[in-house]
């Protein structure tokens, strides 16, 4: 009994003493992109580190191995709530109220469809549900397009497709309508690129303002670490996709004036460092905190249903958009939940 009290004590101190360093790797993830990489994994981390904290005085029964276990589950997770927590109060701030002096507020949908997804009449019904007066999706290949766009062409009549390689079929759809800047932008044919769209609405009362979607990849390439010269070259090129395509968006987002609406699915979860980097960077306010969208399903043996844990989809906004609600919507079919919001362009501080 003692050995299996010892080898049970042993086993998770060594279990907390691994997810604490994670933590403390995630915390210091402004220092290299291979340990933010860590904070895509905060959903777990932050539990793990708490579970082990709280479960160590009843697994870990040699007193000294316990205050060990306790030390250790305690600092991973004060690490992981210094990235959790703070992201986490900004969504319990009330939004501003909605406008009264007769501006418009426009309702936006944005929506990764998933490739795969091939329920057009569900995302109708979904979106005819929500009747947003913007659609903006990513994954939006030729299958999703043939049996979704006649649905929407009679109330979506304005619309923008770019096609291409996994990360570049990307949409806008409107009710009113709106120019579209896709040059250099749309990477039409290309499977290495993504494409964004800019669609820039007139609005009403001289209150213009711009939508913008994109598509990211993921945080890091595993195909890419045996591409460098070394180990730390080859880690350098894991992880450098992603970021020269927040360094390339926020540089387009510096040339484009007045208000701005973006989104997308960025890959990226909103305990990043390099999410966080680029808003910061780009003047830009990140409207979700914490809204987990991804996966809705995953596969093994036939799709499953599951609770999304990541929050990978976002609204950001600048320059006099007021944003006054935003939720996660019906994933209807899709293996992301859509982001709704309504926003309001002109004098409400933000």
């Amino acid at each position: 009994m003692k050995f299996i009290m010892w080898a049970a004590g042993l086993s998770f101190t060594l279990g907390a003493t691994g997810l604490s360093l994670i933590a403390i790797g995630a915390a210091f993830g402004f220092a290299h992109p291979a340990l933010d990489f860590f904070n895509h994994l905060q959903a777990f981390i932050f539990i793990g580190t708490l579970f082990c904290l709280l479960a160590s005085p009843h697994i870990v029964r040699l007193p000294r191995w316990r205050a060990l276990a306790m030390a250790i589950s305690a600092t991973g997770f004060l690490a992981s709530s210094l990235i959790v927590v703070p992201d986490i109060s900004p969504e319990l701030g009330a939004r501003p109220p909605l406008p009264t002096d007769g501006r418009p507020v426009y309702k936006l949908l944005t929506h990764n469809l998933f490739g795969r997804n091939y329920e057009a009449a569900n995302l109708w019904a979904s979106i005819q549900l929500e009747d947003p007066d913007i659609l903006t999706f990513q994954e939006y290949f030729p299958e999703q397009r043939n049996g979704l766009h006649a649905l929407l062409d009679d109330t979506y009549p304005y619309h923008s497709i770019c096609k291409g390689g996994k990360r570049a079929n990307v949409a806008i759809y409107a009710k009113m309508p709106f120019e579209a800047e896709t040059e250099g932008a749309c990477a039409q044919g290309d499977t290495d690129r993504i494409s964004r769209i800019v669609a820039r609405f007139a609005g009403v009362n001289d209150q213009p303002f711009t939508v913008v979607t994109t598509h990211f990849d993921w945080p890091g390439q595993i195909s890419q670490l045996d591409q460098g010269a070394n180990i730390v070259e080859g880690i350098d090129l894991a992880f450098a996709r992603q970021r020269s395509q927040f360094a390339d968006l926020g540089a387009a987002l510096q040339q484009l004036p007045g208000p701005l609406v973006l989104a997308g699915d960025f890959n990226s979860t909103s305990w990043s460092y390099a999410l966080r980097g680029f808003a910061a960077e780009a003047g830009l306010k990140r409207q979700d905190h914490t809204v987990p969208t991804y996966p809705t399903r995953y596969y093994i043996w036939g799709w499953r249903d599951t609770l999304p844990f990541l929050p990978i989809d976002h609204v950001m906004t600048r320059g006099g958009i007021a944003v006054h609600e935003l939720y996660a919507g019906d994933p209807a079919g899709s293996d992301h939940k859509s982001i709704v919001t309504r926003f309001s362009v002109g004098a409400l501080p933000e």
